[in-house]
């Protein structure tokens, strides 16, 4: 029998999600860094901003869940001194791109599509960024028992936050908004440690969580 943790995948999602994600505008999947993105090096300062001062990369395997073209694993790599990245997508054509982007890296990089079991790469880190807001219900309540099981130590987050979980089907731009009370509430395994508020009028929320000692 598998282990418990290995017992959750990750979410897989219907043929018709992926089939949006396999041919929506490529700004979009963030596969190309322009536009409202502006350039890699705005981008990369957003994270820089918002997320990547609360971890020490250094030498870690970090998960990147809804990868798209990899550029996030391109400036760890080589500006954090990130010892291995793994980058999960559900579409095919944000796996080629993150391998065409990493393609220098490629002996610590490992792409794979969704779903597979979390708990096999051994991570440091599962960062989920521009993400959990395109999720649909099913994919919504199957993805944080996977993260739960998972035994990686910390996580980043990225929400819409709304004033409740709200599903909206029609629009894959917001097709979910969600609390930070509702995310931790999913993950008894973790504590929320902190948190950031975006700051602009996209209702962004970075959510830090650390594994506990004792897991529930």
């Amino acid at each position: 029998m598998k282990p418990a943790s290995e017992q959750y995948l990750a979410p897989d999602v219907s043929d018709s999600l992926r089939q949006q994600w396999e041919t929506c505008d490529a700004t979009f999947a963030h596969l190309t860094i322009n536009r409202w993105l502006k350039d890699e090096e705005h981008l990369f300062r957003f994270w820089e901003k918002y997320f990547i001062p609360w971890f020490d990369f250094t030498g870690k395997t970090l998960v990147d869940y809804g990868c798209g073209g990899g550029y996030l694993g391109r400036l760890l790599l080589e500006s954090y001194d990130l010892g291995q990245y793994v980058g999960l997508d559900i579409a095919q054509r944000s796996i080629d791109k993150a391998a065409e982007i990493l393609k220098r890296h490629r002996r610590v990089v490992v792409l794979q599509r969704l779903p597979v079991a979390l708990s096999q790469y051994h991570a440091d880190i599962l960062v989920c960024q521009a993400c959990i807001q395109h999720f649909d219900r099913d994919t919504y309540e199957a993805f944080f028992p996977a993260v739960n099981m998972s035994g990686i130590p910390e996580l980043m987050l990225q929400i819409r936050r709304g004033d409740q979980l709200l599903f909206n089907p029609g629009d894959l731009r917001l097709a979910c908004r969600t609390t930070h009370e509702d995310v931790a509430a999913r993950l008894p395994a973790y504590t929320l440690v902190q948190m950031r508020d975006g700051c602009d009028k996209t209702g962004y929320c970075f959510l830090h969580l650390q594994r506990r000692q004792e897991v529930p």
